[in-house]
């Protein structure tokens, strides 16, 4: 069962203008994050570098655990609709990272 306990180092960065999208992709490189030629931060199968054995999951960075949705997602289509989308798939995705983290299987 996962608590609201497991949650707690998890960073949520949420953003709605243009200029928020822009601070955002800038706060990625002081992470380091992957980022694409435009500052775009890669996810799933654009990832260059990827430190586990596992394959990404689809919105996951290369920062293994943490999840990119909507306009600062290298590939995406800059479109309301389908940044909600991808939200909601990050997080069936947190979830499955966190089942693969309390199985034991995470490699880092």
């Amino acid at each position: 069962m996962i608590t609201s306990a497991a949650f707690e180092n998890i960073p949520l960065f949420a953003g709605v203008e243009e200029q928020e999208q822009r601070r955002l992709a800038r706060r990625a490189a002081d992470i380091h994050l992957e980022r694409d030629a435009n500052g775009y931060i890669c996810t799933g199968r654009d990832i260059q570098t990827w430190p586990l054995d596992r394959e990404p999951f689809a919105l996951e960075t290369s920062i293994p655990g943490i999840f990119c949705a909507g306009d600062v997602r290298h590939g995406s289509v800059k479109r309301v609709a389908s940044s909600v989308g991808e939200g909601s798939m990050s997080i069936a995705f947190i979830y499955e990272y966190l089942a693969f983290t309390d199985a034991g299987t995470q490699v880092s």
